[in-house]
C-alpha cells in the first residue's frame, strides 16, 4: 500500500508538493502546540502562586476561631471563589448559615487540604519535593523542560498519525490497491493504535496532575491491557483488529473510571 503511494508520489511533481507541504505544516503546528503549552503552564504556575497567597491569608484568618474578622475572611472568599471546589463552597455556606466550631474545623481543615493541594501541583525548582522515584523522574523532566519539547511533539505526532495515516488507508481502499479483509484489518489496528496514542497522552495528563494512582494492581491492569493491544495490532490475523479496538476502548474506559484519584495531591 505504502510502496504504490509513494511510486505515485515520485512519478508525480505534485507528489513532491505535498510532501514538502506536509512537512511545512505539521512543523508549524508543532511549533503552536509548543507555544500554546508553555503559555497555558506559565498561566497555571502564576495562577497557582496567586491561589496558594489567598489561600494562606485565608487560613491565617481562621487560625484562631475566637478572634475572627469575619469581613476579612468574606473578602478572602470573594478572592478566593473563582478557584475553589465546589465541595470547598459548600462548606464556607454551611459556616455563613452556622456558625459554630464544628463548621469551623471544617472550613478550616478544607482550605488546609486546598493549600497542600495545590502545593503538591508546584514544579518550580525552590518548593518542588521528590517524595519518591515518579517524582524525581518527574522533577527532573520539568526541570529540564523537556515537557515543553516533548507534550507537543506527542500531541502532534497524534495529530498526524490520523491524518496522514487516515489518507493512505482512505486512497488504498478507493483505488481497491487491498481487498476488504486486508482493509478491514488495517482500518481497526490503525484505529486501535490511535486510541492508545489517546490513552498514553491521558496518561501523561493524569500524572502532571498528580491523579494517576500508582497503585501495583493500577500498574498491572495498565501494563496488561496495553500489551494486549499492542500483541493484538502485531499478529497478522485480520478479524483480531476488532477484538484490538474493543481492548483499547476497554483501556480507556478504565483509565477515566478507575485510574484516576477523585482528587489530585
Amino acid at each position: 500500500m505504502v510502496d504504490a503511494i509513494t511510486k505515485a508520489i515520485e512519478n508525480n511533481q505534485f507528489g513532491s508538493i505535498f510532501i514538502i507541504g506536509l512537512v511545512v505544516f505539521f512543523t508549524w503546528l508543532f511549533k503552536e502546540q509548543r507555544l500554546q503549552y508553555i503559555e497555558i503552564r506559565e498561566e497555571n504556575t502564576n495562577k497557582t502562586r496567586e491561589v496558594l497567597v489567598v489561600y494562606a491569608q485565608l487560613y491565617n484568618e481562621l487560625a484562631c476561631y475566637n478572634n475572627i474578622n469575619y469581613e476579612k475572611i468574606e473578602g478572602f472568599y470573594q478572592r478566593a471563589i473563582p478557584f475553589l471546589p465546589k465541595e470547598s463552597l459548600k462548606k464556607y455556606f454551611k459556616f455563613k448559615i452556622d456558625t459554630n466550631e464544628e463548621s469551623y474545623n471544617e472550613l478550616k481543615k478544607d482550605i488546609e487540604n486546598e493549600i497542600y493541594r495545590l502545593k503538591g501541583l508546584q514544579r518550580d525548582t525552590i518548593s518542588y519535593k521528590q517524595d519518591n522515584y515518579l517524582d524525581t523522574m518527574e522533577y527532573l523532566i520539568y526541570s529540564t523542560r523537556l515537557d515543553i519539547f516533548f507534550k507537543p511533539l506527542m500531541h502532534t505526532f497524534t495529530i498526524f498519525l490520523a491524518s496522514v495515516g487516515g489518507i493512505l488507508l482512505f486512497v488504498s481502499l478507493l483505488t481497491k490497491e487491498i481487498d476488504y479483509k486486508v482493509g478491514v484489518d488495517l482500518f481497526t489496528k490503525f484505529l486501535s493504535v490511535l486510541l492508545l496514542f489517546v490513552a498514553f497522552l491521558f496518561i501523561m495528563e493524569l500524572v502532571e496532575k498528580k491523579k494517576f494512582k500508582h497503585t501495583p494492581f493500577n500498574w498491572l491492569v495498565n501494563v496488561i491491557l496495553f500489551l494486549s493491544v499492542i500483541i493484538l495490532v502485531v499478529l497478522k490475523v485480520w478479524y483480531l483488529g476488532f477484538f484490538s479496538v474493543l481492548v483499547v476502548s476497554f483501556y480507556l474506559y478504565y483509565l477515566i473510571k478507575f485510574g484516576q484519584r477523585a482528587t489530585s495531591l
